[in-house]
Parts: C-alpha cells; sequence; structure tokens
C-alpha cells in the first residue's frame, strides 16, 4: 500500500495559456463560461439497457478560461451535464 502512493506524482497546475496540443498530465483550474450540446443521440441498443450502450451519446463544445486566456474543448458524454 505504501509503494502505490510513494508512484504518485505532484499535481502541475498550468494556466490555459501554458497548454499546448499534444501534452497531458496537467491540472488546470478554469472556469466554464458556455455549454452548447452540439449533438445528443442514443446509440444502437439504447432501449435494452444493458451496459454501457444504454447511455445516450452527447458532444458539447464548452469555452473555458481563466484569468490569462480562454479555449474551446469538446466536452463527450460523461463530462457533459
Amino acid at each position: 500500500m505504501a509503494t502505490a502512493a510513494a508512484g504518485k506524482r505532484k499535481p502541475v497546475f498550468v494556466k490555459v495559456d501554458q497548454l499546448m496540443p499534444g501534452t497531458a498530465g496537467h491540472t488546470l483550474v478554469a472556469k466554464v463560461l458556455s455549454a452548447n450540446t452540439v449533438v445528443q443521440k442514443g446509440r444502437a441498443g439504447a432501449g435494452t439497457g444493458n451496459g454501457p450502450t444504454a447511455r445516450p451519446m452527447r458532444i458539447a463544445m464548452c469555452l473555458i478560461g481563466d484569468p490569462a486566456a480562454s479555449c474551446s474543448p469538446p466536452a463527450t458524454s460523461r463530462l457533459t451535464c
């Protein structure tokens, strides 16, 4: 158990203007300024209630920002409300 805790890295906090395409592992504190659903549809077998196919698919374009900058990333099913 102690070895699992020792393997964790400290979070890397960055501002929106410091993000670069293709990078990962950042912790971002930003405010959601707007979110608009662009796609909302049921998946095949959505009426059966079996497993992950029972959930509808949603894609939203969001505008997020902090005091330094703003950006517009897409959000998929589990990240949309």
